[in-house]
């Protein structure tokens, strides 16, 4: 059976290119990227799972250890 985020991007993958990714439970999420939605002005504010990074990015936006704590994240800032 499909997920309902498997039927509700369907019409999206037929457009040809991936628009979004779904998420795993229990978050639940679908990431549609920024750069796909016309008109839309994207301001990062954050890092998240940073402490897994390989490219170190110094931009003055905060950097978390995993995810913020209101998405069942440690909220731990780590280093820039």
């Amino acid at each position: 059976m499909a997920s309902r985020f498997t039927v509700a991007l369907a019409p999206l993958r037929m457009l040809g290119e991936e628009v979004a990714a779904a998420r795993p439970a229990p978050l639940g999420l679908v990431d549609v990227y920024a750069a796909v939605i016309p008109g839309f002005s994207y301001q990062p504010a954050v890092h998240v799972n940073y402490q897994e990074t390989r490219l170190r990015v110094k931009d003055g936006l905060a950097k978390l250890k995993d995810l913020p704590k209101e998405m069942g994240g440690s909220g731990v800032a780590v280093a820039e």
